[in-house]
């Protein structure tokens, strides 16, 4: 069930509406500080405002520039609310753990006789991360909470003495693994359970909760509390497709839902959001900006984007003088193979771009296939007549590693054709593949790459399909049609990938060897020697950073 939402087209209404709610509640505090009371009336009056959270962290709490605490509307919303199943679908970055999991977490275990707060997160580094920013928020509150910690505190667990002052409450925190079984919860917080994997846990996501994370809560879900819900759930994530355990949720006809675009955030902007929306690939957009459930399964680029990569009708034909980026789809040299698979290499360049010089366009300008059963050979005597034409420097060139291993990048440098620093091979593991699609679907998204029509490259091209595997924060890009093969567009979207992965800014900022005077001092000559291998570096590695 859909409680709240916050989008594009309200956001303005919702922050407005939401925000005279909060300042009324931080008001009616600084307020009471004003009344002429007695000390015992304003201890009662005070614990009774602090049984909210968002109250409890305004009167006692700093934030991380050491200015009082104050919530925003939508962490209001969702640290009040006292229905047992609460499932938070918000952008990345705009508070969304920091207030339903740490201060909703910390008030819990402040508030409740023999809590046992759980706090399960995507990984156990992110897991230790939320203990510690609790533990930090306390060291900058107004009040000292020292006083309240008992005997136990680590990276996964931290004992706070209960109000009655002999229990102990506890918060600990866990990767989504069995772990948990050996503790029941008075609360439990799920955050990221939309990214949830574990190498160690065998289960499903939504395996997991069923059968360990809401079990914990069924024995505690029957305890009375004056103010607070006990055995209660609480989801926090971005989307990550229609798939998955935040998915699950999200239809789940328990779960009160509420849904937070990056606008939420009074402190963002509708027109950062439109260049985020311009800037990045759908999938990632609505994961990091939207809180949308894009679904990610279907074709992979459409028609529309391949016609308007035709239209430049741009000439396949390699400039004197220009700096080159090859990608390459090799044929394996097993029988099968080498019998049935095409090699195919393409060759582009960076386009300069107008409007924002640091994000070159890409151009494609040359393409070579190689039908079943030509000698390899052919494939580098191609890279090699590419390499030799005038003043052309080849930057990188990347191809598939499966299938071919590295016999592809030692036979180039054995030849002579290029040297280690210039061959990236791409291991085609899922997250690798990811990078390499997702970059390569945003150049034909945002209109970023130039060609003309290749035929096969286009009957290739929109056969592709992309699924998101359950559980998975991966996509898996695949040819939909049985037959239709994707060596046409792996060789491009490899090409694509180191153009746009190279960080071309940074050679302005090496010293040539022509600048180099060879009487310099020592101290000089080691700082140009540590420049040069710096630069060796970034050359030999640019390539890696994933381009978004």
């Amino acid at each position: 069930m859909i409680i709240h939402e916050v989008n594009e087209t309200n956001f303005e209404e919702e922050r407005k509406k939401g925000g005279l709610v909060v300042q009324e509640k931080f008001d009616s505090w600084d307020r009471l500080g004003k009344l002429k009371i007695s000390i015992d009336e304003f201890k009662a009056k005070a614990a009774y405002l602090m049984r909210d959270p968002t109250l409890w962290s305004y009167a006692t709490l700093k934030d991380k520039q050491n200015i009082k605490l104050s919530s925003y509307f939508f962490q209001d919303i969702i640290m009040n609310d006292r229905w047992r199943f609460v499932q938070c679908t918000a952008a990345n970055q705009i508070g969304k753990t920091w207030g339903a999991g740490i201060i909703k977490g910390a008030h819990h275990a402040l508030h409740t006789n023999n809590a046992s707060v759980m706090l399960i997160s995507r990984s156990e580094n992110q897991a230790k991360g939320i203990l510690d920013e609790i533990k930090w928020m306390f060291k900058r509150a107004h009040i000292d909470y020292t006083i309240f910690e008992d005997e136990v505190t680590n990276r996964f667990e931290y004992h706070i003495k209960s109000p009655d002052g002999v229990g102990t409450s506890a918060i600990r925190v866990f990767p989504p693994t069995p772990a948990i079984l050996s503790f029941p919860a008075t609360l439990i917080i799920m955050d990221e359970n939309g990214f949830w994997e574990s190498k160690v846990c065998t289960m499903s996501p939504i395996a997991f909760y069923q059968q360990c994370v809401e079990p914990r809560t069924n024995a505690t879900k029957n305890w009375k509390h004056p103010f607070l819900t006990m055995g209660q759930i609480v989801g926090i994530t971005n989307p990550n497709g229609q798939n998955g355990l935040a998915w699950w949720l999200r239809n789940n006809k328990e779960f009160h839902n509420y849904t937070y675009n990056w606008l939420a955030n009074p402190n963002n902007t509708l027109e950062e959001y439109k260049k985020k929306e311009k800037s990045l690939p759908p999938i990632r957009f609505a994961s990091v900006y939207a809180a949308t459930y894009l679904m990610a399964s279907g074709g992979f680029i459409t028609l529309e984007q391949y016609l308007r990569f035709k239209a430049y009708n741009r000439q396949l034909v390699v400039q004197p003088g220009c700096q080159l980026y090859l990608g390459g789809d090799v044929a394996g040299e097993d029988p099968k193979s080498r019998n049935t698979d095409s090699s195919v290499l393409y060759a582009v360049v960076q386009v300069k771009n107008k409007n924002f010089p640091q994000n070159p366009r890409i151009g494609v300008v040359h393409r070579k296939s190689f039908p079943p059963g030509t000698p390899r050979e052919d494939f580098y005597n191609e890279i090699d007549m590419l390499k030799k034409l005038p003043n052309v420097h080849i930057v990188k060139f990347a191809y598939d590693k499966p299938g071919v291993g590295d016999s592809v990048q030692r036979d180039l440098i054995d030849r002579g054709i290029l040297s280690e620093s210039q061959i990236e091979p791409l291991t085609y593991s899922l997250p690798n593949k990811s990078e390499v699609y997702l970059n390569f679907q945003q150049l034909f998204h945002q209109d970023m790459i130039e060609g003309c029509h290749i035929e096969k490259l286009q009957e290739q091209i929109l056969a592709l399909k992309v699924e998101q595997p359950t559980g998975s924060i991966h996509i898996k890009v695949h040819h939909k049609t049985e037959g239709v093969k994707d060596d046409e567009p792996d060789a491009l979207a490899n090409a694509c990938y180191v153009a746009k992965g190279h960080v071309g800014y940074l050679e302005s900022s090496f010293v040539s060897n022509e600048l180099v005077v060879k009487d310099a001092p020592d101290i000089v000559s080691k700082g140009i020697k540590a420049n040069r291998e710096f630069e060796e570096y970034i050359l030999k590695n640019q390539a890696r950073v994933p381009y978004t």
